[in-house]
């Protein structure tokens, strides 16, 4: 197996959170693993989005009317 680069256990420790209960939809209260994927999963959404704008040269603007 390929070793995990220092950098990515580094943002890791400082970006992944781990989720509150008190945070999750009321519909995963009894599910706690599916509640935790789904905030891991919106949270990377959120960072990869972030990441993508700050390397845009110009801002991106989904559509204008």
């Amino acid at each position: 197996m390929t070793e995990i680069p220092q950098i990515v256990e580094d943002l890791y420790n400082q970006l992944v959170t781990i989720p509150a209960p008190k945070d999750w939809p009321r519909y995963m209260s009894g599910n706690t693993l599916v509640a935790h994927e789904l905030y891991s999963f919106y949270n990377g959404l959120r960072i990869g989005f972030q990441l993508a704008g700050a390397l845009r040269e110009e801002e991106f603007i989904p559509f204008e009317e």
